[in-house]
């Protein structure tokens, strides 16, 4: 059973609220616990808990695991559904990007459970036997819908994160690697907390920063916490392959290139998904890790990208108007709380990379060409733009 001295939980149960209300990060504490402090450094092989596994960063990761010797057991929560095992649905999710599925082997077990449940919906047995067993634990699980308020988030992605973090310090310290976003940032200016609850500023955006706050209140307690704060992640530099047109990214892509026109100034940030997972692997198995890296591709500038998309320059301004009326109305709604000040705010210099790893960063100009290949891209840039399909 867990020690109750070695639970995790806020100092006063509606702090994040506080914290939201106020746009003071110092209202979220948590109570003091006995923390089992970081892992010892062993040469042993180590044993791994996934949560987002099948997801798009999780399948890279797992990919880039399975290619260490040092690397045990890895246990990642993915039902069995619609007919399809846990390993057939990994196997399908990764063929999906590109990967070699083939690479999966007897070291990946499957929980057909869910972190968001009580003891991760395991029996009190299993769920001791994995707190002894497990030395790292990969958080990526995320819900990107941008029309959610923080209310809808707050359940399974800003308080499970005390349970994790319970886990973590139970049975034998554990590290815990957060993966982030730079969209948190927008949050470090106060007059962020007074915008609408939508999109850039809705509560996936608050939620990361909630969850920010919390890992770095459990390192100070002594949890070997790290945060990653990446821009957006997109297919990797060799395929180019990610979610496409589900991404909010690609979609703007497109309507800029409906409307001809982008605005002056710096564009979103990005990382392709196979750097940001050689960068968390890293990290993770490092003599003295990181407690926050950014890792991004170097900021760039509009004019930097036009040839590549067909646009025109034109003042922020400008655009906004062009675009009220050009984007498709279901994409407007991207527009309803975007400012420049919030593309500048968020565009964060990199940190915490390893100078070769950002000696060997690719150009904007490649990764964004190599994502417009993607089929489902292409299919709207024929929409759109179609003189435009046959050049990128």
């Amino acid at each position: 059973m867990t020690d109750v001295s070695a639970r995790v939980r806020f100092l006063n149960p509606d702090c994040d609220l506080a914290a939201l209300a106020t746009g003071a990060p110092s209202h979220i504490k948590l109570a003091p616990f006995n923390s089992l402090g970081h892992p010892r450094q062993t040469t042993s092989a180590k044993n791994i808990l996934i949560t987002g596994a099948n997801g798009f960063l999780g399948t890279h990761v797992i990919q880039g695991l399975l290619a260490r010797e040092d690397v045990g057991a890895i246990y990642c929560f993915i039902r069995d559904k619609k007919g399809k095992t846990g390993a057939e649905r990994l196997q399908d999710a990764m063929a999906g990007y590109g990967l070699a599925g083939e690479c999966v082997d007897e070291r990946v077990h499957y929980l057909p459970t869910a972190y968001t449940e009580h003891h991760f919906g395991l029996n009190e047995d299993d769920y001791e036997q994995l707190c002894d067993t497990i030395d790292m634990v990969f958080h990526f699980a995320s819900d990107t819908d941008y029309q959610l308020g923080y209310a809808d988030f707050r359940q399974n992605f800003a308080l499970k994160n005390l349970d994790i973090l319970t886990f973590c310090n139970t049975g034998k310290p554990k590290a815990v690697h957060y993966v982030c976003s730079t969209i948190a940032a927008l949050f470090d200016v106060p007059e962020a907390f007074q915008r609408q609850d939508i999109w850039w500023h809705s509560g996936y955006s608050k939620t990361k920063w909630i969850n920010s706050h919390i890992y770095r209140e459990a390192a100070e307690q002594g949890v070997q916490a790290c945060v990653y704060k990446p821009p957006y992640i997109v297919g990797s530099t060799e395929l180019g392959i990610d979610p496409g047109y589900h991404y909010s990214y690609w979609r703007m892509i497109i309507e800029l290139m409906r409307i001809r026109t982008v605005w002056e100034g710096e564009f979103f940030q990005v990382i392709p998904v196979d750097v940001l997972s050689e960068i968390l692997i890293r990290n993770a198995f490092s003599a003295a890790p990181e407690r926050e890296i950014i890792p991004t591709l170097p900021t760039i500038c509009t004019d930097e990208i036009t040839d590549i998309l067909g646009c025109d320059v034109v003042s922020f301004d400008r655009f906004m108007d062009k675009a009220r009326t050009g984007f498709r109305k279901t994409e407007r709604i991207m527009l309803e709380d975007l400012a420049y000040e919030s593309i500048l705010n968020t565009n964060l210099m990199p940190s915490g990379v390893d100078d070769d790893i950002m000696a060997r960063m690719p150009s904007y100009a490649d990764v964004l060409e190599r994502g417009l290949r993607q089929t489902d891209v292409q299919r709207w840039i024929r929409k759109v733009r179609p003189e435009r399909a046959q050049l990128v």
